[in-house]
């Protein structure tokens, strides 16, 4: 006895249509359950929302700005704040 192997192409329109079967179940289940996922996103907006407002923060900075143009030295000496370089910017 010969055992022939036979090659069988799988059918395109069958697994189309289960394709299409499967992505209209999915959307009339969107279409009736819709509420559920509108739900969902709501409620985990307002958790995130809740839980920022409420955290502590996760770190703290403090400065201080010198208003003044001349700044007294202990040495004796006055500095002098160039405004026209003022954070690095130079004025034209």
């Amino acid at each position: 006895m010969t055992d022939e192997l036979v090659q069988t192409t799988p059918d395109r329109s069958a697994a189309r249509a289960r394709f299409l079967g499967r992505f209209q179940r999915y959307g009339n289940l969107l279409r009736n359950k819709w509420w559920i996922l509108v739900l969902g996103i709501v409620l985990g907006v307002a958790v995130q929302l809740v839980l920022w407002q409420y955290a502590t923060p996760s770190f703290t900075s403090v400065g201080r700005m010198i208003v003044n143009i001349k700044l007294a030295i202990p040495e004796g000496s006055v500095y002098t704040e160039e405004w026209a370089n003022f954070r690095g910017r130079k004025r034209h």
